[in-house]
């Protein structure tokens, strides 16, 4: 509902909307078409209650409350606020009480509760458009005019064929059907015309899709904007490969230190070596068959004490 001081404008979803002109400023509005009645609330407080035949362009005066400051409509029931106070009507039966008494309130909004399984049922049915909750509180397929609500599919009228193209977001079928654009190249004719299936490139299972020359899953909607695949697992897969890499290490310089420590003392043992001693006679070394000689010959003397 949208409104300009004395005007009101309505319209289904996805519709142009139809604007009123008022003879009065209007502060809040509200197109009741199951019940073909108009709620208009004045700037001097007056709610105002119209009926409707066709459409809310002809209104018939049939009710008035004053000292309204606002209200909100549920089905036959309707909510209002007078001086402050919480008033109720019963619009089928023509009757209104004070809900709240002692307390001035200065808003009221209303909220209308959903039931749990309204999301699982939502996406069972699959619809082209949207979901919606009806006033009996049945989930069913919402469709935009002048289409129609065929087996919560959206069927255009036999003398306007292609009346969903405009409004299509999704996959357009020859024979008019608007679809999620889920329905590309797998096996399945989701159109009934087949024309989901024509031109493929590629023939992906029944539960994928063909999007891009790649086959994704029915949950990926295929658009404008290229799919990617998101792999969860790969930063555990860095820290996979780290992981070994560091065992790896670990395990190398395990087993290479005592390698290491061994050619090391072979090379002590057994490699050439000089023993360079500090005197006063200048160009005095030791060769390694010496130092050997001189190590494992037994001792000429004992070093005094």
């Amino acid at each position: 509902m949208v409104m300009s001081k004395n005007v009101f404008c309505y319209g289904e979803f996805l519709e142009t909307p139809k604007c009123v002109k008022s003879s009065f400023d209007i502060l809040q509005s509200f197109v009741d078409f199951r019940n073909s009645k108009v709620f208009l609330l004045t700037t001097a407080n007056i709610l105002k209650i119209q009926t409707f035949s066709k459409d809310p362009t002809s209104l018939q005066p049939l009710n008035e409350i004053h000292e309204v400051s606002q209200f909100a409509v549920h089905d036959d029931n309707l909510y209002f606020l007078v001086n402050g106070e919480l008033m109720y009507g019963n619009l089928k039966h023509n009757y209104s009480d004070v809900l709240v008494k002692g307390y001035k309130l200065t808003g009221l909004k209303l909220h209308r509760g959903s039931f749990e399984n309204f999301k699982y049922i939502c996406e069972g049915l699959n619809c082209p458009f949207f979901c919606q909750l009806s006033l009996t509180a049945e989930v069913t397929c919402g469709c935009p005019s002048p289409l129609e609500l065929v087996a919560n599919k959206c069927i255009c009228p036999k003398d306007h064929t292609n009346c969903a193209f405009p409004r299509c977001a999704g996959f357009k079928c020859n024979n008019s059907k608007c679809l999620r654009n889920n329905v590309r190249c797998n096996g399945v004719d989701d159109c009934g015309d087949n024309s989901d299936e024509m031109n493929c490139t590629k023939i992906c299972s029944s539960d994928t899709h063909l999007c891009g020359n790649k086959c994704f899953d029915r949950d990926a909607v295929c658009g404008p904007v290229d799919i990617k695949v998101i792999d969860p697992m790969a930063g555990s897969k860095k820290m996979r490969t780290f992981y070994v890499l560091m065992i790896i290490w670990t395990v190398f310089v395990l087993l290479g230190y005592p390698g290491y420590l061994t050619l090391k003392w072979l090379c002590i043992k057994h490699g050439p070596r000089f023993l360079r001693l500090n005197s006063n006679i200048s160009g005095f070394d030791m060769g390694y068959h010496e130092l050997l000689e001189a190590e494992n010959e037994p001792p000429h003397m004992m070093l005094a004490d």
